[in-house]
């Protein structure tokens, strides 16, 4: 990989959409795109969504699809592309075209796996919602329905400030729909939104919080391997944080659900692994606990992400404020995003430096 210099962090474009991250947030808008799509769904008759997406597209969807089962009582399920086509067939298939929703997302909107599912999709009657960000590309038009993320042009390899923008939209898709159906109280839908208010108000705290704990521990450095550990809605923001690692250092990064973690995995751990591990209550914290516990007395370089309470003082420890409902899925999306960048930069890397980078264009990754 290309070396830049060790001092100071920052170097790349990506610390740019990263601080770009809290301002793109702009709840209200999504609300208001939300609940126009609304008008246009049968939403009565809606019991089930699936979710079709490559990469960070797909990471997010196993997050929302937690939430569109919790608050919308909406059966879901999250395929990449190929998967997607394989499962689906019209001799078999298991689902009520007429109460199903498939959604497709992809950032760029140039997804050639994704095209190939929305085109099966349609084919099969499935009525279809693409989410991008890039208008009048080839996913965007393919749909019946469509929202556009809002994030702008994201020159880097791996995407942050996109996902967060995604994660985001789908998070209101989730609570707009459970308010409408009446499966979610306007109580309750208050106190998510306050959650989802609070998560924006943090994030710019949190990025300085993780840049300054990284800079003044040695973890990432000399990394050869990392595992992200966490549950519940926090399982699909493990595997971004695996991704985005594989993305930027060009190591082996693996992730899985904290209970799985005692049955094989942990074999492979040595003292020059990093671990990092996700605790916010709840059905895993145990295990989270246990775990941490367990592996800070046998490596130097495990960090876990504290989102209850109590607040834990220590070093690998970075605390942040517990959200019941959401989980703090933004807030530690974030936090995965910042050591995607601070840690190749912190052994003298470019995060977005050349790897293998023709092989997508060999297999025909994106369209046009």
């Amino acid at each position: 990989m290309l070396k830049v210099d060790n001092d100071p962090l920052k170097k790349s474009i990506m610390w740019e959409y990263i601080n770009e991250i809290k301002s793109l947030l702009k709840k209200n808008n999504y609300s208001l795109t939300v609940k126009e799509l609304l008008k246009k769904l049968n939403v009565a008759s809606l019991n089930e969504i699936i979710f079709v997406g490559h990469g960070s597209s797909y990471n997010v969807s196993i997050i929302a699809s937690h939430m569109f089962s919790e608050f919308a009582r909406v059966k879901s399920q999250c395929f990449m592309p190929m998967s997607f086509n394989y499962h689906i067939d019209s001799s078999n298939i298991m689902y009520n075209r007429e109460r199903t929703l498939v959604i497709a997302i992809s950032q760029t909107g140039t997804s050639r796996g994704t095209i190939e599912a929305i085109e099966k999709a349609k084919d099969l009657g499935f009525k279809v919602l693409t989410i991008t960000d890039v208008m009048d590309t080839p996913v965007s038009s393919l749909g019946d329905y469509y929202l556009n993320i809002g994030c702008g042009e994201e020159n880097s390899n791996a995407k942050t400030k996109g996902v967060c923008c995604t994660l985001m939209l789908l998070q209101i898709f989730a609570i707009e729909l459970g308010l409408l159906k009446g499966t979610l109280s306007q109580e309750k839908y208050d106190a998510i939104n306050k959650e989802i208010d609070l998560s924006i108000e943090e994030i710019d705290e949190i990025i300085d919080k993780t840049v300054g704990w990284i800079r003044n521990s040695e973890f990432g450095r000399n990394i050869k391997d990392i595992c992200f550990l966490g549950y519940g809605k926090n399982d699909g923001t493990i595997l971004e944080g695996m991704l985005k690692l594989i993305e930027t250092m060009c190591i082996p990064a693996t992730s899985t659900v904290i209970e799985e973690f005692s049955h094989g995995l942990h074999r492979y751990i040595t003292e020059d692994s990093h671990i990092v591990i996700v605790n916010t209550g709840g059905i895993g914290s145990y295990e989270a606990i246990k775990t941490y516990d367990y592996f800070k007395t046998k490596i130097p370089n495990c960090l876990l992400i504290n989102g209850t309470e109590p607040i834990i003082n220590d070093e690998n420890v970075i605390n942040i404020k517990e959200k019941m409902y959401t989980e703090s899925v933004l807030n530690i999306m974030v936090i995965f995003h910042v050591l995607s960048v601070a840690i190749p930069e912190k052994n003298g890397l470019d995060p977005n430096a050349y790897s293998n980078d023709e092989y997508t264009k060999f297999i025909h990754t994106r369209v046009g």
